[in-house]
């Protein structure tokens, strides 16, 4: 499984927007296949800051991901708005539990 952890920054007047456009494509990435979760929170300590998480089956379906018309789309409405580049940290993980 893959996990990617992207975080960005935007400006108080911008949080609404980017969270409109992140919540607008959550349920079109959650139904990408390979797509295990796709959530996007603010740090509760600042509001400037976005994080977003994503489990993915595969390296290979999280990059069909990264390449298509929906992200691209996503990426040219956030990224004007975004105050400094955003990070990203992936990760290889081996679910080892999983609970009701």
């Amino acid at each position: 499984m893959l996990i990617a952890i992207v975080e960005f920054q935007v400006a108080a007047k911008d949080h609404t927007a980017a969270f409109s456009v992140l919540l607008g494509e959550t349920p079109t990435v959650r139904a990408l296949p390979g797509c295990q979760n796709f959530r996007a929170f603010p740090d509760p300590n600042n509001l400037e800051q976005i994080c977003i998480l994503h489990e993915w089956d595969s390296e290979a379906e999280f990059s069909k991901y990264l390449n298509s018309p929906g992200f691209a789309k996503a990426d040219a409405l956030l990224r004007p708005i975004m105050t400094r580049a955003p990070t990203s940290r992936r990760f290889n993980a081996k679910i080892i539990e999983t609970a009701p």
